[in-house]
């Protein structure tokens, strides 16, 4: 439903510099990506920008996903314009044959949560975002971990140095991937999705018993939105993979607390770690190396659209 004082059209590069007044995350060269939707909402008479949306397909997903991004200028909040927004680009996303869209709040606001449940999303997966600074942590408290995996004959080792060694890395990683994670899955296919890891160089570490892999994890590059500046002393806590035979054993732990090891060799100031906040298991683990929580993200969803 219209929103008096509130026009909708769609946005061009002429207005990315006020976009980016109030959201320095847009990115003017989006606005040419094949079925992505930009628009703004604007003032009748001054034409000035009070928020901006987008949405496209979900390219993770089934085809009919789609995905949205809403934002409105600080001093524009509670007049409609969000409002106005969703309801232009629903009404985009039900005539491009949408069956179901994605909202993912990365920060948690309660109202913006509000806001969409008011219209018709359902949440249905929840973050907790951990913070731990590996320059504070205690090193020689992680010793009893390693030793207790090593009782078990489990060592962890880096991937560099098992390369050093000339051992098959790069098959046993792939072993282990197709037992766990992926069946089907092809060496030189594995080859190709890990070179498009997010993945630290040098970071990367296993658990190995004998010639085989049991888990592995590394650091990450955290996630940027486009245009967004990074900070060089913020890395993630990446992926953590254990066997199912052999987790509930500390390994797990273990791997965890090699990156904060190597966090702080390499001078990082912070290790992020956003954990599913129904993973208790996951959690644990966070918790014994001394993670402390810092907000968390959201996703809702809606359909049919």
């Amino acid at each position: 439903m219209p929103v008096p004082g509130v026009s909708i059209r769609a946005a061009t590069a002429a207005d990315a510099e006020p976009i980016r007044e109030f959201d320095r995350t847009f990115c003017v060269d989006d606005l040419g990506l094949e079925r992505t939707f930009h628009v703004v909402a604007t003032e009748p008479g001054t034409g000035a920008v009070g928020g901006w949306g987008v949405a496209g397909p979900d390219a993770a997903t089934a085809p009919g996903s789609f995905t949205l991004r809403l934002s409105v200028r600080p001093d524009r909040l509670g007049r409609g314009v969000g409002g106005t927004l969703l309801d232009r680009l629903l009404d985009h996303l039900r005539s491009s044959g949408a069956t179901v869209v994605h909202v993912w709040l990365r920060e948690l606001d309660e109202g913006v949560l509000r806001f969409y449940l008011r219209r018709g999303f359902v949440e249905y997966r929840r973050t907790c975002r951990l913070l731990l600074s590996p320059l504070a942590a205690d090193l020689g408290a992680f010793e009893p971990l390693f030793e207790g995996v090593k009782q078990q004959g489990v060592e962890i080792v880096s991937f560099d140095t098992e390369l050093g060694r000339g051992f098959d890395a790069l098959g046993a990683w792939h072993r282990l991937v197709r037992a766990e994670e992926r069946p089907s899955e092809t060496y030189v296919q594995f080859l190709e999705r890990a070179a498009q890891r997010w993945t630290i160089g040098g970071t990367l570490h296993f658990a190995k018993m004998g010639d085989a892999y049991v888990g592995y994890t590394s650091l990450a590059l955290p996630y940027l939105d486009p245009g967004a500046e990074g900070d060089p002393g913020l890395v993630e806590q990446g992926y953590v993979r254990v066997s199912e035979p052999f987790r509930n054993r500390g390994i797990a732990t273990a791997l965890c607390a090699r990156m904060v090891e190597v966090a702080r060799w390499r001078g990082y100031h912070t290790i992020r770690s956003d954990v599913a906040q129904a993973n208790a298991a996951s959690l644990a683990v966070h918790a014994r190396l001394g993670y402390v929580e810092a907000g968390g993200e959201v996703w809702v969803r809606k359909s049919p659209v």
